[in-house]
Order: C-alpha cells, then sequence, then structure tokens
C-alpha cells in the first residue's frame, strides 16, 4: 500500500500535477492559495459636477509669476554665433583630405564616433590632429563647417552623406552587389 501511494504520488507529479490531485501551472511548483491581488475590488470615486479644480500653493512655495508671452513672442530669437575664420589647411594635400574626410564622419556621426576615433587611434601618428596636434585647427575648423552645412542641408557634406546613407540607391545592396563592388569573382552555382 505504501508502495502505490509513493508511485501514484510519483505518477502525479510526472503529468504535472501534485499528491492531492490539485494540478500546477509549472512542473516542481504548486499554485498559491494566497494572492497578492486584493480580495475587493472598490469602484473608483464619483466626482461631483460641480468640482472645479483649484490649488492653493503653501506660502513661500508660490510658483514663479508667468511672463507675458506676446513679449516672449515678439522677440527675434538669438541669433547663431558668426563662423570662425577659416583655418589654412595643411601644406600636405592627401593629408587635409584625410582631415576633411575625418570630419564629415564625426558631422554626420556626432561626438560618440569621435570619442570611439580617439580611443581606438590613441598611438597613430596620423590622427595626431584629434589629440592636440599641429593640424588640430583646421580640424576644429572643418568640423564646425560641417556642422553648419549639414544643419543648414547645403554643401558638399550633405551630398556626401546622402549618398553614405544610401538615399541615391533605389534598393539595399545585397551580397552579390557587394561582391562586385569589391571586385570579387562569384562562385559558379551548383544546380541539383
Amino acid at each position: 500500500e505504501e508502495r502505490g501511494r509513493r508511485e501514484g504520488g510519483e505518477d502525479a507529479r510526472r503529468r504535472g500535477g501534485r499528491k492531492d490531485g490539485r494540478r500546477s501551472a509549472v512542473r516542481g511548483f504548486s499554485l498559491s492559495a494566497d494572492t497578492l491581488a486584493p480580495a475587493t475590488w472598490y469602484p473608483p470615486p464619483v466626482v461631483p459636477k460641480s468640482f472645479r479644480a483649484f490649488h492653493v500653493f503653501p506660502p513661500g512655495t508660490e510658483p514663479p509669476p508667468v511672463a507675458d508671452a506676446s513679449r516672449a513672442l515678439a522677440k527675434p530669437p538669438p541669433r547663431a554665433p558668426p563662423p570662425p575664420p577659416p583655418v589654412p589647411p595643411p601644406s600636405d594635400a592627401e593629408r587635409a583630405k584625410f582631415i576633411d574626410t575625418t570630419a564629415m564622419f564625426v558631422a554626420k556621426n556626432g561626438p560618440a564616433f569621435e570619442a570611439m576615433a580617439r580611443e581606438r587611434q590613441r598611438g597613430d601618428p596620423k590622427f595626431s590632429f584629434l589629440f592636440g596636434g599641429p593640424d588640430e585647427g583646421y580640424y576644429r575648423y572643418k568640423l564646425g563647417e560641417c556642422r553648419r552645412e549639414l544643419g543648414a542641408g547645403t554643401g558638399a557634406v550633405t551630398q556626401w552623406a546622402s549618398v553614405a546613407l544610401g538615399e541615391a540607391r533605389p534598393k539595399p545592396l545585397d551580397a552579390d552587389d557587394r561582391a562586385r563592388m569589391l571586385g570579387e569573382t562569384p562562385l559558379l552555382a551548383t544546380m541539383k
């Protein structure tokens, strides 16, 4: 008899139930008789139709007075500071192009991109302009110029960014298109 009870209990547990016949939601767990939900539900309060929302601030905590909105709207928006004077590019044309390209990427992708480039290129002399090197002034000037052009939607930076974002392509590139761009020769297709 003891063995039958034991086997019956094991058999019930294997089926997902318990020895006492109640089923459990998850194997090895039992349903709780006590829940965290309240036993009774109360209806929402009834707000009288004559109720008028009014708040009185405690003494000494009054909100600041609201300025006259018409005067605030009449003021012209603050003007942007004038662009800094141009900084001459480096004498090496290839270096200038490299700095221009980096400035375009940073303008398009934001300060996080610049921080990542600083972190990854810490010891590379090619990126010395990111760390206060001799061409830092030209880089800062070019970065500001690229940001202004992107903000205004004008200039070569905007055209470059639109091509880089894929706006010039009618459809996204697939694996075959990428392979052709890289000059790879496709493998011969095998048919069964």
